[in-house]
């Protein structure tokens, strides 16, 4: 999803005009035609988004003339004293721009161990080890108000002892100027993925996923997740090698 625009500064009077365009990279084929604002934001966290949802036969700019015209009832609200208009748009090199970023992931060795965690107690909990792959290309990202980009890797599964477990496993801050064309191999996390128990071993969905605040100048912090992530499975059994 793209932007989200309320305008009214063609009309006087006590009505709003709502609804969220889809950006110029989709056509008249969107899957997304006959969505939902539920549907259009799931892949992304803290995104405004109003029904109805508009898509532009060509890319173009909606033709906000003929949605009053014709859909005044579903794209239209009421404002009350205290409301103003405002329009939420997302900009990429001057332009309207609605690119989703997508990411590669892989795990390419994955063991556990079973082991006293004693930064919380002598108790034996289970202790994941892996290493994996990551490539993403976050460059489209910066512009004048992005400072950096911190980027954190997340594991979520769940547990006997947890309905929803997430661990961040690695992290890295990119400032603008810098590389943002990521094709990591073989990498080692930078933080220990301990569970609360012994939930890793024999656990068949465990998930990855890729996530990045943008650190502005000025302005909010978005988080946004990207798009694609990986599953994976702990072996049965409790590996006795050092690693």
């Amino acid at each position: 999803m793209d932007s989200i625009q309320y305008n009214d500064d063609e009309y006087d009077g006590p009505l709003g005009q709502v609804f969220t365009w889809l950006g110029p990279r989709w056509n008249n084929e969107s899957i997304f035609l006959n969505a939902t604002c539920q549907d259009a934001t799931k892949l992304a966290k803290g995104v405004p988004c109003s029904e109805p949802l508009v898509v532009s036969q060509d890319g173009s700019w909606p033709d906000i003339e003929y949605i009053w015209r014709n859909h005044l009832g579903n794209a239209s609200c009421i404002l009350a004293d205290n409301d103003v208009c405002a329009q939420h748009t997302y900009y990429f090199n001057g332009k309207v721009d609605n690119s989703t970023t997508a990411a590669q992931m892989n795990t390419v060795k994955v063991v556990v161990k079973n082991v006293p965690d004693y930064g919380a107690s002598r108790e034996r909990n289970d202790l994941g080890f892996l290493t994996f792959d990551l490539k993403t290309d976050l460059s489209h990202l910066f512009n004048w108000n992005v400072k950096q980009l911190f980027l954190y890797l997340t594991a979520e599964y769940i547990s006997p002892n947890n309905e929803l477990n997430q661990v961040v496993l690695w992290d890295k801050i990119i400032l603008r100027g810098e590389n943002a064309l990521l094709d990591f191999k073989n990498m080692n996390t930078k933080y220990y993925f301990w569970d609360d128990g012994n939930g890793l071993k024999g656990h068949n969905n465990v998930t990855l996923t890729l996530s990045w605040n943008i650190i502005p100048n000025a302005g909010l912090l978005p988080n946004i997740q990207a798009i694609g992530q990986h599953s994976f499975k702990f072996p049965t059994d409790y590996t006795q090698t050092r690693v």
